[in-house]
């Protein structure tokens, strides 16, 4: 047999440090999108407000100068209109013909807006012309663009300090404790149990946490291995000791003659015989005859278990062929059976420390999830709430998976048909609109390094439905159906997500969407070895995710 590889190749704070980054970089663009977009507008309404000062103040002057016939003073206006921030260009136009004009028109970046010049005569109101504007908006595009720099700058610095931080923190307080673990654990040799194992200490002071317990219950699974080990041993040396003539043997020995009566017993099987109430030359009582008989039949070894004078004996019923006589050998197991009693309560104290470590991971995605919705108290813009919401979704997508192990007899691996269902629920929980859900879902289980990623996916794919083909102006009339399978065909697992919604872009490209929750589609399906497209249908939108069904290479690293 192989000997496996001990040695990290991937080491967790790494890791964590790059996803860190990708998250955060994505953060800070859509941010500082965000910013620019916001500065944009603030510079357009402070034009638009300008330009309604020009024209309640130049508006009547104007007018009067078109009626006096005096162009030059129209001329002399429009130079001081254009003078003044932020025109860049001002004319004068009467039924459509240019009569005087100042500064440069163009065509593109520009805000224009036309006014009529209207004199009272007689009661009646005239119109004399329009007076046309435009402000130039490359200045106010290049303050936006630069408002956004300074906002991904400041960003940046900030999550490299921040990232820096956490992979420190993470790489002093857990990953080198992890890895000394991992090395006490290689330098266990079972042959030094006897005399006992050397304790797990880690370089930390005591604090309770689970790093603390961690150690204390492998410490603990140590001592009882040791005594069990112990015991087995010296169980071992007896049985090798007793290789003696059957009186001498404190074990219980027969004989069964080929006519089904007892022949011969020792004197350590009269308790046996007591217990059973057999005698010399009668044949043994049931269940033990039929015994015989089918070992004799057979021509194999049978065995069976009985306790009597408190203690338990193990016996080997041997046909002795061709005669047809069966010798009965018995052996003390009762340091056996309660070394294996010590055993399976020492595996139940580890899958109770499993489960226990489960719901403690999964009340912590909880709390960060809280977290992340009480800081969506302190944001003003909706589409900051948005990207809070979303990422509530994803840890909650993660700690079902923690939650689903928590509950179930397998702490291995994730029953998928009853997790696609309920985080598919979840998710629908927060549409607009009322959503059928239809699942078909195989009896698939994967393990917590496939089961994260692919949850993820799925609730990245249902969000996508929540806000794309289920917004609040969709027809009433129709109502919203979203349909998800996992199946396995072959050697693949297929996972589809349909909706009945508007449908797709004629261009869409998942790889090429700039999207967050596409990104991490993306990203996750290549840590699953698989492949995503996205197709169009006449009844909407269709995502269909293939990966490998066996854990391979990819989903290992995870």
């Amino acid at each position: 047999m192989t000997r496996p590889s001990f040695t990290v190749t991937s080491p967790l704070t790494s890791r964590l440090l790059r996803r860190i980054f990708v998250l955060s970089l994505a953060l800070i663009l859509v941010l500082a999108g965000v910013r620019a977009w916001w500065e944009y507008r603030q510079k357009l309404a402070e034009a638009d407000q300008q330009l309604a000062a020009v024209q309640a103040t130049q508006s009547r002057p104007l007018a009067s100068s078109l009626w006096d016939v005096d162009m030059k003073q129209v001329a002399l206006q429009l130079e001081g209109i254009v003078s003044a921030l932020p025109v860049s260009y001002a004319a004068v136009l009467e039924h459509g013909r240019l009569v005087a004009e100042r500064g440069t028109r163009k065509t593109r970046n520009v805000l224009e807006q036309e006014v009529p010049l209207v004199r009272q005569h007689e009661g009646r109101t005239v119109v004399l012309g329009q007076l046309r504007l435009q402000v130039d908006l490359t200045q106010a595009r290049s303050q936006a663009l630069r408002a956004a720099y300074y906002s991904m700058g400041f960003s940046f610095g900030m999550m490299a300090v921040v990232s820096l931080a956490i992979f420190l923190l993470i790489r002093s307080m857990v990953s080198r404790h992890l890895a000394a673990t991992a090395q006490h654990f290689q330098s266990l040799r079972v042959g030094a149990g006897e005399g006992g194992f050397e304790p797990l200490r880690l370089d930390k002071r005591w604090a309770g946490d689970e790093l603390d317990v961690l150690c204390l219950a492998v410490n603990h699974m140590q001592e009882n291995l040791a005594s069990t080990y112990a015991q087995a041993c010296q169980a071992d040396r007896q049985a090798k000791s007793l290789a003696r003539f059957p009186e001498e043997n404190p074990n219980p020995v027969l004989r069964v003659e080929a006519n089904g009566l007892l022949g011969y017993a020792n004197q350590a099987s009269q308790g046996f015989l007591a217990q059973i109430g057999g005698a010399l030359g009668k044949p043994l009582s049931e269940p033990y005859r039929s015994i015989i008989e089918t070992a004799v039949k057979a021509g194999e070894i049978q065995d069976f278990e009985i306790e009597f004078e408190g203690r338990v004996y193990a016996f080997v019923v041997r046909p002795i062929l061709p005669g047809g006589d069966v010798n009965l050998y018995g052996m003390d197991i009762t340091l056996r059976k309660e070394a294996m009693d010590a055993i399976r309560r020492s595996l139940s104290e580890k899958e109770i420390l499993l489960k226990e470590i489960h719901h403690r991971v999964k009340n912590n995605l909880q709390i960060i999830s809280s977290l992340l919705y009480l800081q969506m108290e302190y944001v003003s813009l909706p589409q900051d709430k948005e990207l809070f919401h979303e990422s509530q979704k994803r840890i909650q997508a993660m700690a079902l998976v923690h939650e689903e192990l928590y509950g179930a007899e397998d702490l291995s691996s994730v029953n998928m048909r009853d997790y696609i269902p309920r985080l598919a629920e979840r998710v629908l929980a927060g549409a607009a609109l009322p959503v059928q859900l239809q699942c078909a879902v195989d009896e698939v289980r994967l393990p917590v390094t496939r089961s994260i990623p692919c949850g993820l996916i799925l609730n990245e794919l249902v969000m996508n439905a929540v806000k794309h083909a289920f917004r609040p102006c969709r027809a009433r009339a129709q109502s919203g159906v979203l349909r998800v399978s996992l199946r396995s065909s072959g050697p693949q697992l297929v996972l589809e997500v349909e909706d009945n919604g508007p449908g797709l872009p004629q261009d869409f490209d998942i790889r090429a969407m700039p999207t967050l929750g596409m990104t991490l589609v993306s990203s996750l399906t290549e840590q699953l070895a698989g492949s995503i497209s996205a197709h169009s249908g006449p009844s909407g939108a269709l995502f269909r995710l293939e990966m490998p069904l066996e854990t391979g290479a990819a989903g290992e690293g995870a």
